[in-house]
């Protein structure tokens, strides 16, 4: 049986992926797509804003928090930052989309930051800005010996 319509190829897909369509009940694998020679993903192309100093970075350490719209608007914008799972997740979305050093400075603490740096997954082009800035959060999580370092 033939599917109504053919399989939809919406990301590049690496060889060890499987991406498959569900048509008529059956399986059909993607198709890779082309991508031009000097394609660029999204989170290298993406704006990101570094603060200017860690020491303007004077945003709350404890508490509740509730992140403008234009910061996150998933809907769960309210963060208990007591919970250390939720004080890292706003870390990330204020990191990856704050469109002003005046959003980093209003809702980012250097202190806490300094101390969540190594726990933070970032965008590998974002973390390099952010310790090409300020080598010191580097520093933070210098791997162990016999480690190696992943970010």
């Amino acid at each position: 049986m033939r599917c109504a319509r053919p399989p939809v190829s919406v990301m590049p897909l690496s060889m060890d992926q499987r991406a498959v369509d569900r048509c008529a009940g059956h399986r059909q694998p993607r198709r890779m797509l082309n991508m031009p020679a000097d394609y660029r993903s999204y989170g290298d192309r993406k704006p990101y804003v570094v603060a200017d100093t860690l020491t303007a970075l004077t945003g709350p350490a404890e508490g509740v928090v509730t992140l403008p719209h234009h910061l996150d608007w998933s809907g769960h914008a309210e963060y208990d930052l007591n919970r250390p799972a939720r004080l890292v997740s706003m870390y990330k979305v204020v990191l990856t989309e704050a469109g002003s050093v005046d959003d980093l400075n209003t809702w980012l603490n250097a202190d806490l930051l300094r101390r969540l740096w190594p726990a933070l997954w970032l965008p590998t082009r974002l973390r390099r800005l952010w310790e090409g800035t300020f080598p010191e959060l580097r520093r933070h999580y210098e791997p162990l010996e016999g480690q190696h370092r992943t970010a």
